[in-house]
């Protein structure tokens, strides 16, 4: 027998049931939250970055691509000499390789 000073069991557990589910989210859409500002943030810093280095190491292999000359491939095995290597402009090596295709389907 219940009395008028009992406790009310079924709400203190209904209370109880949807306070936790209530937390549950909270805390799983802080984590959402802030792995996404995290991402933007990774994306921002990403974008705005200087390659001072490799930016340069690019451009001048660029460079490499457009003129003719001569260049020095560095040795394989130590001991060696470094080789020189005669280059040519990529469009230009692009051209002979075309005509040179053609040559091989015309025989």
């Amino acid at each position: 027998m219940a009395r008028y000073d009992d406790l009310d069991t079924s709400s203190i557990a209904l209370v109880t049931i949807i306070s936790s589910v209530i937390l549950l989210i909270l805390i799983l859409g802080g984590r959402a939250a802030s792995s996404a500002w995290e991402t933007a943030y990774d994306d921002l810093k990403t974008e705005h970055a200087k390659y001072v280095q490799s930016d340069e190491k690019i451009a001048g292999q660029k460079a490499l691509l457009t003129k003719a000359g001569r260049i020095e491939v560095p040795p394989v095995e130590e001991g060696k000499e470094p080789t020189q290597r005669l280059t040519i402009p990529i469009e230009k090596a692009i051209e002979l390789v075309k005509e040179e295709l053609k040559a091989k389907a015309q025989t």
